[in-house]
C-alpha cells in the first residue's frame, strides 16, 4: 500500500508540476497585459469642421459639450464605439489647447473614457459669438432683403415641391448678423413650415404632391436663430424675373422670354428683322405680317418636369408650338412711307394662360430725307456697336463732327444709356442720345489773326495759286479754321496759305 501510494505520489506531482507552473506564467503575462491596456488611450484623430462652445460654461482649457458634438466624436469610434451614446462619455476633460487664429479657431485635445477606457481627440473649437439679431440678404449682390421684399427665383416653375424652394431660396439668399463674426446663420424654416404656408395660400397642386408655380408668385414667412438664441423672421414675395411657365419665343438661334429677357437672364432690343428672299417687310406699302411668323417661333413654355429649356434645340425637341391664333401682332407704330426702325411687338397666350411679349424691329427703307433727323453736339463723337448688352466701339469708323446729320432708326437703352441707332439698312452703328440734338448747332468756326513769318503765296488747291499777290513778311491775316492736312478742292470761296508761313 504504501509503494502504490508512493507511486501516486510521484506521478501526481509528475502530472501536477508542468501545469502549475505554465499557470503562474500564465497569470503573470496577463496581468500585464491587463495593466497595459488600462492605461494606453486610444486616439482617434481630428473631427472634421469646428465646434462651437458656450461662452457662458467653456474656456479654452475647460470644455462642457452639447450631446450633439458628443455623438459626432463618438462616430470617429466606428465598430468600436458604435453602441455608445452621449451620455457614456465620462471624465471629459482638455488634456491641450493652441492659440486662436484670425478667425478665432483654436485646437483643443480633448481627453475622456467610455466603459472605463480612455479615448483622446483633437478638435477645431470657437466661442459662440454675441450675435445682433440676424437679418436676411441677396448673396448675389450682398444687398440687404426687407421685410415685404421680392425674392427672385427663376429656379422655379411648376412642380417645385417645399425642398427644392428652400434649396433655390438657400443657393442665392441667407441670414447673417451685424456683429464682427460674419457667421452665417442657419434658417429654421422647414420644408413643412413651407408646405403648410403654400397650402393656406390655396396653391394648387399635383397628385404627388408638387405645386405648381403661380403667375404673381406667393408670400413664405422665414425664419432664422442665431447661436446665442436671438430670432428674426421675415415675409418675402416669391417670385421669378422670369416666368418658365410662360411662352418662350425664339428669334434668330436665341431664346427670349417676357419683355425680350435672353435665356441668360439679361435684355436685349436689338431684334431686328429684316427682308429675306422669300418675305418681304413692306408688302403693297404695308408691314406684311408673315415676316415675323417666319422669324420668329413662339412654345408652349419652356418648363420641362424640374428643368428648364434654354436653347433653340431643347424647346424644339420638348415642347409644341403654340397656335397661331393665340399669336398677336401689334405693327400699328410701323409708318410704311417713312424710312424708320420700328417696333413691333408679339404677344403669346399658352393653354395654361400665361402670356409673353417680344418685340422686335422692322427696318423701313426709303429716301433718307423723309427719315427722321438730329445733329451732333460737339466734334469727335463717337459710333457705336451693340449686341445684346454688350456695347463697344465700332472699328474701323471714324467719329462724327459737330453739326453733323444723323438719319435716325429709333432707339435703344442698354444698362441704363439710351443710344440712338444710325439709319443704314441692316445697321448696327449707334450713337448715344445724349450726343444728339433736334436743332443744328452753330457751327461757324470763330476767326484769328495770324502774323506772316515768311515769301508765302495764296492758294485756291493744294497745288494752284489763287492769284499773283505774294503776302510780305510780317503781314497780319486772319485765319479760320484749323490746319487742312488733305488735300484742298476746287473751292472758290476759300483761299489758302501753307501753315509753315505762319
Amino acid at each position: 500500500m504504501k509503494k502504490n501510494l508512493r507511486i501516486v505520489s510521484v506521478t501526481a506531482l509528475l502530472a501536477v508540476a508542468p501545469v502549475a507552473a505554465s499557470a503562474v506564467s500564465t497569470v503573470s503575462a496577463a496581468d500585464a497585459a491587463t495593466t497595459t491596456t488600462a492605461t494606453q488611450v486610444k486616439d482617434l484623430g481630428t473631427l472634421k469642421g469646428t465646434i462651437v462652445l458656450d461662452r457662458g460654461s467653456n474656456t479654452q482649457f475647460s470644455v462642457k459639450l452639447s450631446d450633439a458634438q458628443k455623438d459626432a466624436i463618438l462616430q470617429l469610434g466606428g465598430a468600436d464605439l458604435s453602441n455608445a451614446k452621449p451620455e457614456d462619455m465620462k471624465d471629459i476633460a482638455v488634456k491641450s489647447a493652441t492659440g486662436q487664429n484670425a478667425n478665432g479657431v483654436f485646437q483643443q485635445t480633448i481627453t475622456f473614457t467610455v466603459n472605463n477606457k480612455p479615448y483622446q481627440v483633437t478638435v477645431n473649437a470657437k466661442f459662440a459669438s454675441q450675435q445682433g439679431t440676424p437679418y436676411f440678404y441677396n448673396k448675389d449682390t450682398n444687398t440687404v432683403v426687407n421685410d415685404g421684399s421680392t425674392v427672385s427665383l427663376n429656379e422655379i416653375a411648376n412642380g417645385f415641391t417645399p425642398d427644392s424652394l428652400l434649396t433655390a431660396i438657400k443657393k442665392h439668399y441667407a441670414w447673417k448678423t451685424s456683429d464682427q463674426s460674419n457667421d452665417n446663420i442657419e434658417m429654421t424654416t422647414t420644408a413643412s413650415d413651407v408646405e403648410s404656408q403654400l397650402v393656406a395660400q390655396d396653391l394648387k397642386r399635383a397628385s404627388n404632391g408638387s405645386f405648381d408655380y403661380p403667375a404673381n408668385g406667393f408670400n413664405l414667412k422665414l425664419t432664422a436663430k442665431t447661436e446665442n438664441g436671438n430670432t428674426a423672421s421675415i415675409t418675402v414675395r416669391i417670385n421669378a424675373s422670369v416666368n418658365y411657365n410662360a411662352p418662350a419665343f425664339v428669334f434668330d438661334g436665341n431664346v427670349y422670354y417676357n419683355d425680350n429677357v435672353m435665356s441668360n437672364g439679361k435684355t436685349s432690343g436689338n431684334l431686328v428683322l429684316k427682308d429675306t428672299d422669300k418675305t418681304k417687310v413692306i408688302v403693297n406699302g404695308k408691314f406684311n405680317d408673315a415676316i415675323v411668323t417666319d422669324s420668329v417661333k413662339t412654345y408652349v413654355q419652356s418648363a420641362f418636369g424640374t428643368t428648364f429649356d434654354k436653347t433653340a434645340a431643347d424647346l424644339a425637341a420638348h415642347q409644341q408650338l403654340i397656335n397661331p391664333s393665340n399669336i398677336k401682332i401689334d405693327s400699328s407704330k410701323v409708318n410704311a412711307s417713312v424710312a424708320g426702325l420700328y417696333p413691333v411687338t408679339i404677344t403669346a397666350t399658352n393653354p395654361a394662360g400665361f402670356t409673353s411679349k417680344l418685340v422686335v424691329y422692322a427696318i423701313v427703307m426709303g429716301p433718307t430725307e423723309k427719315a427722321p433727323q438730329e445733329y451732333v453736339k460737339a466734334d469727335n463723337t463717337k459710333v457705336y456697336n451693340i449686341n445684346g448688352n454688350v456695347v463697344s466701339e465700332a472699328a474701323n469708323i471714324s467719329t462724327l463732327s459737330k453739326g453733323a446729320t444723323v438719319y435716325t432708326f429709333g432707339k435703344v437703352t442698354v444698362n441704363g444709356v439710351e443710344y440712338t441707332r444710325i439709319n443704314k439698312e441692316g445697321s448696327n452703328e449707334f450713337v448715344k442720345s445724349s450726343d444728339l440734338t433736334a436743332t443744328k448747332p452753330d457751327t461757324t468756326v470763330p476767326s484769328q489773326s495770324k502774323t506772316i513769318m515768311h515769301n508765302a503765296y495764296v492758294y485756291k488747291s493744294s497745288k494752284k495759286r489763287a492769284n499773283k499777290v505774294t503776302l510780305k513778311k510780317g503781314t497780319v491775316v486772319t485765319t479760320y479754321g484749323g490746319t487742312d492736312t488733305f488735300k484742298i478742292g476746287n473751292n472758290t470761296e476759300k483761299t489758302y496759305v501753307k501753315a509753315s508761313n505762319f
